[in-house]
């Protein structure tokens, strides 16, 4: 029987080719879940992404394949202050597994903008300058730490 539980936060890139050259890391601060939205702060450190519908660079942490923590798999362990975090900026045509906030309600086709806190919700503006527009292939209700497959357009 196969696995419905993904492993990766990239799933699938628009530009299939050399994914882990897209891979970056730098110092984060704060606890940063992989597939969060992340951001710089003042200090230069990746936070999660702190302005809800706010501009961003579609950042996404991504899980750390080093990490030493053999209770949990490398997709659950959140980054913890002065760790490195590992993200990719997504582009257009990638699905990525990134969470959903908290009380969300999801139906196919909607679109996705920054919670504030690292996760998405739907969109309630339809403003064409909100840049983290999703395409999640499954309906769901979060309750608390749900991932959904989002297309990045």
């Amino acid at each position: 029987m196969s696995s419905t539980t993904e492993h990766t936060i990239m799933l699938s890139a628009a530009v299939p080719f050399n994914i882990e050259g897209r891979v970056q890391e730098d110092y984060g601060s704060g606890t940063i879940y992989p597939g969060y939205l992340i951001e710089y702060d003042a200090s230069e450190h990746l936070v999660a992404h702190t302005t809800g519908t706010g501009w961003h660079q579609r950042m996404v942490a991504i899980e750390n394949p080093f990490d030493d923590d053999n209770t949990a798999a490398a997709i659950d362990s959140p980054y913890l202050t002065a760790d490195t975090v590992r993200f990719i900026y997504a582009l257009p045509g990638d699905l990525v597994y990134m969470y959903l906030a908290t009380g969300t309600a999801v139906r196919g086709m909607s679109r996705l903008v920054s919670n504030g806190d690292g996760t998405l919700r739907i969109s309630t503006s339809g403003s064409a300058d909100l840049i983290i527009v999703g395409v999640p292939h499954e309906d769901l209700v979060c309750a608390t730490d749900t991932r959904l497959r989002v297309r990045i357009v």
